[in-house]
């Protein structure tokens, strides 16, 4: 079964950091969205040694916060970026119903390590 799994450090724009931007000025918000989206293909690049392709995938995401005080729902908005990072790498063609079988996400802190864990496992 192929699996590939990236980790990007760190954390990104949740919903509320999103909107606040777009509403400041719609360049803000776009910027927002590409400078988010850049870094997670920095790290699937990372992450890609070899050309991995999925036509279909199961995607865990594990989201490590370094607190409690963003809630689950603005922090999983980073799937915007990540689901459109992986588009743009290549990894798969399209993140609609037929690409991603199933997403499942967890929450966990670590103070120390902030990070984002993605694990995609092809599905037959």
């Amino acid at each position: 079964m192929t699996e590939l799994l990236i980790t990007i450090p760190g954390r990104l724009p949740g919903m509320n950091e999103y909107q606040m931007a777009c509403r400041s000025h719609w360049s803000n918000g776009a910027k927002m969205k590409s400078d988010a989206q850049q870094i997670c293909e920095l790290y699937m690049a990372k992450a890609k040694r070899k050309k991995v392709h999925f036509e279909k995938a199961d995607i865990s995401i594990v989201w490590y916060e370094k607190n409690k005080r963003r809630d689950k729902d603005n922090i999983s908005f980073g799937r915007k970026f990540i689901f459109d990072a992986l588009q743009s790498m290549g990894i798969l063609d399209n993140d609609g119903w037929g690409q991603i079988a199933e997403i499942r996400e967890r929450f966990e802190v670590d103070k120390g390590n902030p990070r984002i864990e993605i694990l995609l496992r092809a599905v037959e």
